[in-house]
This record gives structure tokens, sequence and C-alpha cells, in this order.
């Protein structure tokens, strides 16, 4: 292997992130642990809304463009 700038560079930058990607992944796997023993029950919900709130409710029987009273 040849040793270039490039090479010593990104290997001196992947060193020094390190141990910084170590703390975050710690930090992120520890969040759901902490956030299942809070004693709250999770409910499965699916849903997308990009402005605000979910337009339709929890068990909707129709879309609004959709006429259920149209002949099959």
């Amino acid at each position: 292997m040849h040793l270039t700038r490039r090479l010593i560079v990104r290997t001196g930058a992947l060193a020094a992130l390190t141990p910084l990607t170590a703390k975050l992944g710690a930090r992120l796997l520890a969040s759901p642990a902490a956030a299942q023993g809070s004693g709250q029950a999770a409910t499965w919900r699916h849903g997308l809304s990009l402005f605000g709130e979910l337009k339709y409710p929890l068990g909707f029987r129709h879309f609004d463009y959709v006429n259920p009273e149209s002949p099959k």
C-alpha cells in the first residue's frame, strides 16, 4: 500500500470521529429501552401527514373522494 496525504488525512478523520459515533450509537440504543420502561402501553397506529393532524380518524369508512352509494 502506498501512503498518500489523502490516506493519512482520511485515517485521522476516522480515528477522530470514532469516539463520537460510539457515544451517539450508545445513546440511540438506550433511548428505546428508556421509553419502554415508562409504564405506558404502546398502541400500533399508522398514518402520514406532512401538514398537521391526520385527515381521517381511526376506523374511517371511506375516503372523501369515494361515493359509497355508487352502483357496484
